[in-house]
């Protein structure tokens, strides 16, 4: 059929007084004047009478459209094939020219006639439009065949000039080239709207080309593909042909940009996704070999189609839908600023009406296997899966919006669907639209979307809602949701573009824990609950970034997903974790299966007494008798105890002298079992012989019993018997004889091995060796009587310190009872007060020096003037000062010994109060250091960090936690310069 604009019905608007009318007259002179002054006479006359006989079709257009406007003033002669023609005849014209395109022509002349086509086909197609005079199936339907002549072309042209590059004997043909384009999308249903972007996916077979190797096939395709996007899609002095969107090919962040078949293959029989699955219902070749188009169509279809009803696909079409608020409930709908497309009653909402019932029944039944909107509510209708009156209501409301959204794209050939947010520009914009008044246009574009909205409302009412009242939370598809984007940001995430990329990646199947449908379908439900939960975090970006890792770092999803959905609280307690404790998220990562410790109902309470620590760590290794297994066994359990802790810590449950006390016991346990498990995995049923022991000596935070989680263990190794050289018989790798003091020297080096080798279930500590006789220098295991002599005769006062912290972790009780009476003679010792204080305070400066060069040294909590070194100094100098009466009583506890200091009125009350404190105070923020933070402390830090120090330290903020540091400090160096004198020189 021949239309001409003659047949349209005029357009009667009243056009108000504003500006864009008042240019719209301006432009309508102009065209009958200053535009068509360099065409001949003849085609002058007839534009003019054409304008003169649709002069409110051009004000309409001038009015409410620059790009139009643009296309008429700088090729006006477009007008006289409208007028002669008409715009079927002039778009098959245009047609007929571009297909016939010598294909010997450059690229650039390649580009600019694909533009000046592309501009001939705009300007009718929205002329044709707007005079009413094409239905909504003409207008998408010549969109379309332009972007299939595009494609052809192009893919034609590239096909010829690729085959000359890599040295091909002959071109390759198209309908030869064993490669498939697809078009998806509204592109593939043959359903453009008016500046629509085209998405399309290039899949080719790898062995497709004799001619070239297999690494150059794929360069050959994914090059030809990169190409093809830039010539459509480069804005020239002409425009662009068509923005062209790759990204629904399979998982486009780790695949490039054509695909092989059998990797297509692979991918969607194991991780495509149900939206992908509503995204091939409009897949269409639409270039390239119709052989292996058709063989790549029908690999598809079983993923496509389900043989069964497909309920499950439900709740993820609904995600698609990108707006949950239509939903019972959400009825409101401003139509400033209104997205058609997505927002509530839009597009979207009838395109995945009808989507979503395909999904369900079209495995079984093939005639709703169609493509295009509008037949398929008549199919769906004709098989009793919706209501006549439904296909009627949505029929409508689709070329209702449709031509609402094709006006809008017509105004700045923008992919827009946005309406006006300001009055003034909505009034111009309904009278583009052909509306007399404002309120017409309100109250039409109201019912539509309400009508939409309902109908959609309730084939979903049964569904399983994916995000709160907080808004959209939907992640699925190939690009990101402004709605969601706007929910997340509204929810306190500052990088929502980048999260919804990255949280789309989760359905992709990159990493472990997505690797299956079940897993996927479980984050889906989650989602929500998850970034709710990390939104409430202090810190949600970082809150975020690190879940994402824990996602990544995870072997499995489906057990621990699972857990999340029935345990919610659990789910805030790891959103928490990984939000702020990186160890402790880390050890998720790489052990999910330490959540299950979450569950225990002892998981908040304190740790019991040592002695009963370690009976439960003998009962949880009993059985073991392999030591491979046993080093397994024990850093699980490690794993557990410190996970706890740490989570305590986070919570607030533990102090820092209570978690470190905490912390302590677990690594005395782990010492004493594994010491217990060497002795006699090298002995067998034998024992030691009378009167030779071995011990594990304790020192440093592991001694005082103030560790944190990140602390090594200082051990020193002592041994006792009257002859080292008598020779004992034992097993190892076998039976072997060597003398006691082989034997001890071995047995100590499989003890160091046992707690610090890494093995298939982590790591458990690192063992620091330096504070023994002679330091890394001297032997492995100390002979006793060595260490006596050592002690009396050549240690420094700073030795003598460090024992004050020393405690016995493991070995014989004799040579244990020996020790610790040669401790109490060591501190006993006479000392000259003042040389004592001198040394303390050498020693002193020389640590500063090295530790506190820094400009934020106040937090190198330990070192920095005033800290906690401060503080250890303080208790062991003045015990050993005042050993000849503090001996028996001087314990490895800081804390114990400032007492006892206070106790013996050697620190005044206030002192011993200042220094109580400030320990406190500093182990408080220590421990949340060690867990929080696997890089030198270094402010500013993270809001979540700032908050868990301040909710430490009991202060209501930062400024507040600053000054109280730096009057601690103040106070702890007063005391210490009191004590022992001036570190100035």
């Amino acid at each position: 059929m021949m239309r001409r604009f003659s047949d349209r019905k005029k357009i009667d608007v009243t056009r108000g007084d504003n500006e864009a009318n008042r240019v719209a007259i301006s432009h309508l002179a102009d065209c009958q004047s200053i535009w068509i002054a360099e065409l001949s006479t003849d085609a002058q006359s007839k534009i003019i009478a054409f304008v003169n006989d649709h002069e409110d079709l051009f004000l309409q257009i001038f009015a409410g459209s620059s790009f139009l406007t643009r296309i008429i003033r700088t090729r006006p002669e477009l007008l006289q094939g409208l007028a002669d023609d008409g715009p079927d005849i002039f778009c098959e014209k245009i047609m007929a020219d571009l297909y016939a395109l010598d294909l010997s022509c450059t690229r650039d002349e390649l580009m600019r006639d694909l533009r000046l086509c592309r501009q001939s086909i705009s300007l009718a197609t929205a002329m044709a439009d707007i005079a009413e005079i094409w239905s909504l199936e003409d207008v998408t339907g010549t969109l379309t065949n332009l972007a299939d002549a595009a494609i052809r072309v192009s893919f034609n042209w590239l096909l010829q000039n690729k085959s000359q590059q890599y040295d091909m004997q002959a071109p390759l043909l198209a309908d030869q080239s064993q490669c498939v384009i697809l078009g998806m999308g509204k592109y593939g249903a043959r359903e453009l709207n008016y500046s629509s972007d085209i998405d399309i996916v290039v899949f080719y077979e790898p062995e497709g080309m004799t001619a070239l190797s297999h690494d150059k096939i794929a360069e050959f395709w994914i090059e030809l593909t990169k190409d093809l996007s830039t010539i459509l899609q480069s804005t020239t002095e002409a425009g662009f042909v068509f923005r062209v969107d790759l990204r629904l090919r399979p998982d486009p962040g780790s695949t490039p940009v054509a695909v092989s078949i059998p990797a297509a293959e692979v991918y969607y029989e194991s991780f495509g996704q149900n939206w992908e699955r509503a995204a091939f219902i409009k897949a269409r070749q639409v270039a390239g070999d119709k052989e292996t188009g058709d063989k790549l169509l029908s690999i598809l279809s079983p993923f496509i189609w389900r043989k069964n009803l497909d309920f499950a696909a439900i709740e993820d079409v609904h995600a698609m839908k990108r707006q949950i608020h239509a939903v019972r409930g959400h009825r409101h709908i401003a139509v400033e600023g209104h997205n058609i497309k997505l927002g509530r009653g839009g597009i979207r909402e009838i395109e995945f009406f009808v989507q979503t019932q395909q999904l369900i029944a079209g495995g079984r039944d093939k005639s709703l296997r169609g493509s295009e909107t509008c037949p398929m509510l008549i199919q769906l209708a004709e098989r009793g899966w919706i209501k006549v009156e439904t296909v009627k209501a949505l029929t409508e409301a689709y070329h209702f919006l449709r031509g609402i959204e094709h006006r809008l794209q017509m105004q700045q050939d923008e992919q827009t669907h946005t309406l006006p947010k300001t009055e003034e520009k909505l009034q111009v914009f309904a009278e583009f639209c052909g509306f007399e008044t404002l309120d017409e246009f309100r109250v039409r574009l109201t019912e539509v979307l309400q009508t939409v909205q309902s109908h959609y409302a309730e084939l979903f009412e049964q569904g399983e809602a994916l995000a709160n009242e907080m808004g959209n939370l939907v992640f699925v598809g190939s690009e990101n949701d402004p709605e969601t984007l706007e929910t997340l940001t509204r929810m306190g995430f500052t990088r929502a573009e980048k999260m919804s990329d990255e949280i789309r990646g989760w359905h992709s199947g990159r990493f472990a824990a997505v690797r299956t449908p079940r897993a996927r379908e479980l984050l889906t439900r989650l989602k929500p609950l998850i970034l709710q939960s990390l939104s409430q975090t202090p810190d949600p970006d970082f809150a975020f970034a690190r879940f994402n890792d824990f996602l990544n770092g995870l072997p499995s999803g489906v057990q621990i997903f699972s857990l999340f959905q029935s345990n919610p609280d659990l789910l805030n307690l790891v959103t928490d974790i990984v939000g702020t404790a990186p160890r402790l998220s880390a050890q998720l990562s790489r052990r999910p299966v330490t959540l299950d410790s979450l569950l225990d109902p002892n998981f908040n309470h304190p740790l019991p007494d040592t002695d009963e620590i370690f009976l439960e760590l003998q009962t949880y290794m009993s059985g073991i008798t392999h030591f491979e297994d046993m080093l397994d066994a024990a850093r699980r359990w490690h794993r557990e105890k410190i996970f706890r802790i740490g989570t305590q810590i986070l919570s607030g449950k533990l102090n820092g002298l209570e978690a470190g006390l905490d912390i302590t016991k677990v690594a005395d346990a782990s010492a004493r079992v594994l010491y217990d498990f060497v002795l006699k995995d090298m002995l067998g049923e034998a024992s030691l012989p009378h009167g030779s022991e071995m011990v594990v000596l304790g020192l440093g935070k592991l001694g005082s019993r103030e560790m944190t989680v990140s602390s090594d263990l200082d051990l020193m190794i002592i041994c006792a018997d009257k002859d080292y050289s008598k020779n004992i018989t034992y097993r190892s790798t076998s039976e072997m004889t060597s003398s006691m003091e082989v034997f001890f020297s071995r047995a100590a080096r499989r003890f160091i091995s046992a707690m610090t080798v890494p093995t298939s279930e982590g790591h458990l500590f690192e063992v620091d060796m330096r504070l023994r006789p002679s330091g890394n220098s001297g032997p492995l295991v100390t002979k006793i009587q060595s260490f006596e002599d050592y002690q009396f005769s050549n240690a420094w006062l700073w030795e003598h310190m460090a024992l004050t912290r020393g405690r016995v972790l493991a070995g014989g009780a004799g040579l244990t009872a020996q020790i610790h009476n040669l401790q109490k003679k060591i501190f006993a010792m006479p000392r000259d007060a003042h040389e004592a204080r001198r040394d303390i305070v050498d020693m002193k400066k020389r640590l500063e020096a090295h530790h506190t060069k820094k400009s934020d040294a106040k937090w190198d909590i330990k070192h920095a003037p005033g800290g906690l070194v401060d503080i250890e100094f303080i208790a062991q100098g003045l015990c050993l000062i005042h050993g000849n009466t503090l001996a028996a009583q001087i314990d490895a506890s800081t804390k114990a010994n400032l007492e006892l200091l206070g106790t013996e009125n050697i620190l005044t009350p206030d002192d011993k109060s200042r220094l109580t404190e400030a320990l406190s105070f500093y182990s408080g923020l220590l421990q949340i250091f060690r867990l929080c933070l696997d890089t030198p402390v270094k402010p500013p830090f993270s809001p979540a960090l700032n908050l868990l120090l301040c909710q430490s330290s009991a202060l209501p903020d930062m400024a507040h936690l600053e000054q109280t540091l730096s009057e601690h400090q103040k106070s702890v160096r007063d005391i210490f310069v009191r004590m022992f004198g001036h570190l100035s020189d």
